[in-house]
């Protein structure tokens, strides 16, 4: 294993394990995850690498995202940023993603990920017209007023769906 500079991990792989009945595409891999499959995103990806950005092939145009908070072009290279859901615009799917230790396959630290919950069938209507569209499953219409909103229904939803994964695999708000 690779040594990695202060404050930043050496993220030597990252694998894509579908567990929905489509197709997941990773923009920047050209990579389709069959239902059910687990592939490796192996080498740089060729765009927009501040985030790992996915979506149902056959679904909606709009990729769910995580955001990577640094230019992080991909496997086999540090990232010196804390990831996160920007989930802020809307959604096609739940998902979940993990760090684990390379050596054990268990995960690798006090608080080793993050997961959503998002269910479509859930998807609330904060009145500003939330719900399926070309982009999202889930379409919140965010504009810059309604994400500063953590009294809204779509802050709350997203907020009692959103988890950390701790190290010992529970999740807390």
């Amino acid at each position: 294993h690779g040594a990695a500079r202060a404050g930043c991990v050496l993220i030597e792989r990252l694998v894509v394990a579908n567990r929905c009945s489509q197709t997941v595409e990773m923009k920047g891999w050209d990579k389709r995850v069959p239902p059910g499959a687990e592939v490796a995103m192996e080498g740089p990806h060729r765009d927009d690498y501040g985030r790992i950005s996915w979506r149902l092939e056959g679904g909606p145009a709009g990729y769910d995202i995580i955001e990577m908070n640094y230019d992080w072009p991909g496997a086999g290279s540090e990232l010196c940023a804390h990831p996160n859901y920007a989930s802020w615009h809307g959604f096609t799917t739940s998902s979940r993603y993990e760090a684990l230790d390379p050596d054990t396959g268990e995960l690798a630290c006090a608080d080793a990920g993050a997961e959503m919950t998002f269910q479509t069938s859930t998807c609330p209507d904060a009145g500003a017209g939330a719900g399926a569209s070309g982009a999202f499953s889930c379409d919140f219409r965010a504009t810059q007023e309604s994400i500063r909103s953590c009294a809204s229904d779509v802050a709350k939803y997203q907020e009692l769906n959103s988890f950390c994964i701790n190290g010992d695999g529970t999740r807390s708000l």
